[in-house]
């Protein structure tokens, strides 16, 4: 959460609870499609939100890829991998826009 933070101006965020963590190990680096519920640190009774995250690491240096809120937690249908290969097998929320790697023929997001 303190990365995407920074990015922010104004409203911050605070993790609530973990949830579904898959981690694929790519010719380049450790990718990680992770989910988890946050709520904003300065409203009262802020719902929690759900948000994804894509981490890699390479050479043990972690970075985030990308992090995103997908909104109110009880408006996520609890089934959406939106097409990524790695975790469909798993239960990550993915965003529906897309913005991360999806797996497949290309190990990066098109851009």
């Amino acid at each position: 959460m303190s990365i995407y933070n920074q990015q922010l101006e104004g409203t911050k965020y605070e993790l609530v609870e973990p949830s579904y963590l898959t981690t694929v190990l790519l010719p380049t680096c450790f990718l990680y499609h992770i989910d988890f519920t946050a709520k904003k640190t300065d409203v009262a009774d802020a719902p929690e939100e759900m948000f994804f995250a894509e981490l890699t690491t390479t050479n043990k240096v972690r970075c985030v890829k990308f992090c995103t809120s997908k909104g109110p937690k009880k408006s996520i249908s609890g089934d959406k991998n939106n097409g990524c290969c790695y975790c469909k097998f798993y239960n990550v929320q993915h965003p529906r826009d897309g913005g991360f790697k999806a797996g497949g023929a290309r190990l990066f997001r098109k851009e």
